[in-house]
């Protein structure tokens, strides 16, 4: 019976994750359209008199298109093409990555949304969303939105939500945790030098740098707000990666996801003194051993598995 339960509960925690990643996602996601602190600006700053470029070269819908299905699909190909591994071993690692990479994305908004409403920095356009109903201001006095006479509020309002870019930090979020996957799942590190490994897992970090690189040129950005974009996007995901991954230079592991969490951590006591009693009675879950090997991987001579009985989840290789 305390496997069974064993098992519902460690399926109910991976199903409370999600529901607090997606959850909180979308919080952020409204986070996002509050009223930013829109800073005062100078007509006189040549640094936000940059045009309004009316097409961007990666507008939204392409940014979450590049970010969200892209790399579920990249992810996903190799997982369910590793033909050596079982089914519940390749579902396992996928609904791990799905979740890793769920994780990272809500932290992303959650740290860009928050920081573009508290800080409202001016993007460089702003002069031309504002479109001022007078240039001639005394010299050394700044500017408030008042003195702005665009008729699109919304437009207006997003001309104060330039720092961090949200572009950048979404672009690195979500293409840092692929090139992280792919990595240990091709074992880049493995010391033997193969460049083709190399070129395929810096290729998303490269497609993540041409989109910040392009917040700066539309003119949506100033270069520090890209950078600081990417950086945020960038160690959030090796923090999300690392929730269900090992450490991709441990090319042992094989890129594999960590095992299931375990329950049912089972105490005896033969007294009421409070100390544990030395007999069968007390049983350890999570002392036992688990499919994550602690030797070099060896596919020839080694398997690594949860102990079958006990109300273990088992993941088979």
């Amino acid at each position: 019976m305390l496997g069974v339960d064993s098992k519902v509960a460690t399926f109910l925690s991976y199903i409370i994750d999600y529901v607090i990643v997606l959850g909180l996602a979308a919080v952020f996601v409204v986070v996002g359209d509050f009223t930013p602190k829109a800073q005062e600006f100078s007509l006189e700053n040549i640094y936000l008199q940059h045009s309004f470029t009316e097409r961007e070269q990666v507008n939204l819908t392409e940014l979450l298109i590049y970010t969200i299905p892209v790399p579920i699909a990249a992810i996903a190909l190799v997982v369910f093409l590793a033909v050596k591994h079982s089914w519940q071993r390749r579902l396992w690692d996928f609904n791990c990555a799905v979740l890793g990479f769920a994780l990272t994305y809500s932290l992303v908004l959650g740290v860009t949304n928050c920081l573009k409403i508290v800080v409202g920095r001016p993007r460089p356009d702003l002069i031309a969303r504002c479109i001022p109903s007078t240039f001639e201001v005394e010299a050394g006095i700044l500017s408030t939105m008042s003195i702005c006479t665009q008729s699109n509020h919304d437009r207006l309002l997003d001309g104060f939500r330039s720092f961090p870019s949200g572009h950048s930090s979404m672009a690195f979020g979500s293409l840092t945790y692929l090139s992280l996957f792919w990595a240990g799942r091709f074992r880049v590190f493995d010391r033997r030098g193969s460049t083709w490994k190399l070129y395929l897992c810096w290729a998303p970090l490269l497609g993540a740098a041409l989109i910040a690189a392009s917040r700066v040129s539309d003119g949506r950005h100033h270069p520090f707000d890209a950078i600081c974009g990417s950086l945020i996007g960038f160690f959030i995901a090796i923090v999300g990666y690392r929730q269900y991954f090992p450490d991709p230079r441990d090319v042992q592991y094989g890129g594999k996801a960590y095992p299931p969490r375990r329950f049912g951590i089972r105490w005896g006591f033969s007294s009421f003194d409070g100390r544990a009693p030395t007999s069968a009675a007390q049983v350890d879950y999570e002392a036992q051993k688990t499919d994550i090997p602690s030797i070099p991987y060896n596919s020839q001579t080694t398997r690594y598995e949860h102990p079958v009985d006990n109300g273990y989840w088992v993941i088979r290789d």
